[in-house]
């Protein structure tokens, strides 16, 4: 026996509103601007991740302002002249940078200055960086006698191949330090800040192109490969205290990491080419020779089977 269903009018009454229904163009909208604001803020939410790291030694000399920078940078704020400096950025921090409206994360690491005659610890921090910051005080000129000597070291470990150690590109930047103190207290001068930029030679460093590497010389390259040339490191004077320029400094470090990536990604495509460009040189030329061999298999055959019959 088939069970029946008994309906009372209400009921009857949805059911027929339910079979009716279909979506008015009110609600078509509705969903269509739904869905549209779902999908931007996707794409946006996709846009603001970060698209890679840069990793930043931040390095110099006691006093110089180190931290502070760092403080402005993350936080946006200075703690003063005379108060120490904030323990949550005294050995660096973690930031986002925009560049060229695509989001990444810096990963500035503050090398103490009590380490700085450590060349293992040094050389440490060279490793697991990708870039450097090398910050002297305007108003002393040892600071920045150190920041160069802290070049000469960076330079002799990374740009040269001596001790095994294969050679690799590095980014530099020079910065000075307080910048906002009056003419009196100043000891160094934009000027000579720029001209000790310019004398610090990192062959880890690209310049504003590439060289062709000769076939032969000192530190010549595989012939036809592009190799970078020794060129002055990138300079700024900044102020913590003001905030002046700090925001120019780590996004530009970034725009050099990049830069030094594509160059390398570059020069790697182009070695596999050189590579099979000669693979297939040495091909062609041993054609010839397999041709004559194939010649003389050809004609020597039938003598040496008569050979073998007597």
């Amino acid at each position: 026996m088939v069970n029946s269903f008994v309906w009372t009018a209400d009921e009857a009454k949805y059911l027929k509103a339910v079979l009716r229904w279909q979506d008015t163009p009110e609600d078509e909208k509705t969903r269509a601007a739904a869905a549209a604001a779902a999908a931007t803020e996707a794409a946006e939410r996709r846009r603001r991740q970060p698209a890679g790291e840069f990793r930043i030694l931040v390095i110099g000399a006691r006093g110089s302002g180190k931290t502070s920078i760092l403080t402005r940078f993350g936080n946006g704020t200075f703690r003063g002249e005379g108060e120490p400096p904030d323990p949550f950025y005294e050995r660096g921090c973690r930031h986002p940078v925009d560049i060229e409206g695509v989001a990444y994360v810096v990963d500035a690491l503050e090398m103490p200055s009590k380490h700085l005659l450590s060349n293992p610890m040094l050389e440490q921090a060279l490793n697991i960086t990708e870039a450097a910051v090398l910050v002297y005080d305007v108003r002393d000129p040892a600071s920045l006698r150190l920041a160069e000597g802290l070049a000469e070291f960076m330079r002799d470990n990374i740009g040269n191949a001596a001790g095994g150690k294969p050679p690799r590109d590095y980014a530099l930047m020079l910065v000075g330090n307080k910048s906002d103190v009056d003419d009196e207290e100043r000891a160094v001068s934009w000027a000579a800040g720029s001209k000790a930029a310019t004398a610090i030679k990192v062959p880890g460093r690209l310049g504003s192109g590439l060289l062709p590497s000769p076939a032969a010389g000192a530190g010549a390259g595989p012939a036809g490969l592009l190799t970078p040339a020794a060129v002055g490191c990138a300079f700024l004077e900044v102020s913590a205290k003001t905030g002046d320029n700090i925001d120019k400094v780590f996004p530009q470090m970034g725009r050099e990491i990049l830069r030094i990536k594509k160059l390398n990604e570059q020069r790697r495509e182009q070695a596999e080419r050189l590579a099979r460009q000669a693979a297939a040189a040495q091909q062609a030329a041993q054609e010839p020779m397999k041709k004559k061999l194939g010649l003389w298999r050809m004609i020597s055959t039938p003598f040496f089977r008569r050979q073998t019959a007597y």
